[in-house]
């Protein structure tokens, strides 16, 4: 149907703007960190999306806010600080406008209590050129407190390549150990005590999307001044299987780690490059640095892999119906999670008479009016690719 133009004067009727809306694509919730230690960490979970009317889900309920819990001003990005028990869960981010609604995949937020006293647990371990002896602070099937820390000495031993691909010293059984310690052992060549402290302080990485087959880079926004080096790690938990690798500063060195797959490589500011990415690399990642005075900060970043879109194909239940009579029902076949609609090469204008399906893949006119008459298209998209239907066109008898 035909509106008119829109008028300068006040008291337009509120909702025409509305009926123009495009549906909505889905949203990308990103935490800050999904797994913290109760009383001690914040975190911050983002929702990226085009639309502003934001709602926040828990465990697939609306989320009941309490004092720990702040909005932006926007709805966008939640925080809480700081963090307790209670809050672990799935949460999601759901947007919406009058005609489309989309939620968000979940994020896990895995919540680890504070513990108390620490068991003194040494383990030896080595490499082909180096040896360490490491005492950490470790509690009984539980992760350390904040107050644990750890004295790493390592030997003799080292390297002098530009790029080192080295066996790393079986991990240990035991939780808590410094899941880095590999990597310290062909850094540090001489013998010397390295003291760790606990730090909180963080790392901004910049999180972006590729299409799958290209090369991405996690890149460091901001990096602390003085890093001696960088590790990365996949996933969020930063554990010893899940090293990708270290760059020494010092001497140029690039380490490679356990869950390096040969595609991976650490450059001197810092930044991740992986090649010809596929959907199993999408995810989470971890950076951490190593300061002059042994502080560790942190960060985390994401990337999403997605393929170009396909040629929808847009079918009609009638192609020649009578006005005021007839109904029609066309339907949009895709892969694609975002659809919407469009009629003679526009968005398409609703009216009372046109409804979606829930998957936005079908539309049904009921009845059909002249006005309706015309060239219809469904136009699918994700991220980072959109393609159209060809057109199929109604025709209406009066």
């Amino acid at each position: 149907m035909e509106f008119s133009a829109a008028s300068a004067h006040r008291g337009l009727i509120p909702w025409l703007g509305l009926l123009l809306a495009e549906p909505v694509s889905v949203p990308i919730l990103v935490a800050s960190n999904t797994t913290v230690t109760e009383n001690e960490d914040a975190v911050v979970m983002t929702c990226y999306s085009s639309v502003k009317f934001t709602d926040w889900l828990f465990n697939g309920t609306s989320l009941q806010f309490n004092e720990r819990m702040k909005l932006s001003k926007g709805q966008e990005s939640l925080t809480i600080d700081p963090v307790k028990r209670e809050d672990a869960g799935n949460y999601q981010c759901k947007v919406s406008n009058p005609i489309t609604s989309f939620e968000s995949e979940p994020v896990e937020l895995d919540v680890k209590e504070t513990c108390g006293g620490c068991l003194d647990t040494c383990d030896d371990g080595n490499s082909q050129e180096n040896t360490y002896h490491l005492c950490g602070c470790l509690a009984e099937g539980r992760e350390p407190s904040e107050e644990a820390s750890a004295l790493i000495q390592v030997s003799e031993g080292g390297t002098e390549q530009a790029e080192v691909t080295m066996e790393f010293p079986v991990a240990s059984a035991h939780r808590g150990l410094i899941p880095w310690l590999g990597l310290l052992l062909a850094v540090f060549p001489s013998s010397l005590p390295i003291w760790i402290p606990p730090t909180t302080a963080q790392i901004a990485v910049v999180s972006t999307i590729v299409a799958e087959g290209q090369d991405v880079i996690l890149r460091i926004r901001s990096s602390p001044p003085g890093v001696l080096g960088y590790w990365w790690y996949r996933g969020t938990e930063m554990k010893y299987s899940d090293i990708i690798g270290y760059f020494a500063l010092s001497f140029g060195a690039y380490i490679r780690g356990p869950a390096n797959s040969g595609r991976e490589t650490i450059k001197a500011d810092g930044s991740l490059t992986i090649s010809k990415v596929t959907q199993s690399d999408q995810g989470f990642y971890m950076v951490q640095a190593l300061l002059p005075n042994s502080q560790t900060p942190t960060g985390s970043g994401w990337f999403a892999v997605y393929q170009p879109v396909s040629v929808p194909t847009l079918l009609a239940s009638n192609t020649t119906v009578t006005e005021n009579e007839d109904a029609v029902v066309m339907t949009c076949y895709t892969d694609a999670r975002s659809t919407y609609w469009l009629f003679n090469g526009m968005s398409l204008s609703f009216s009372e008479r046109m409804k979606l399906s829930q998957d936005h893949r079908t539309l049904t006119i009921d009845p059909v009016r002249r006005e309706d008459a015309g060239n219809y298209q469904c136009k699918v998209y994700n991220p980072i690719s959109t393609t159209e239907s060809a057109p199929v066109e109604l025709h209406v008898k009066y």
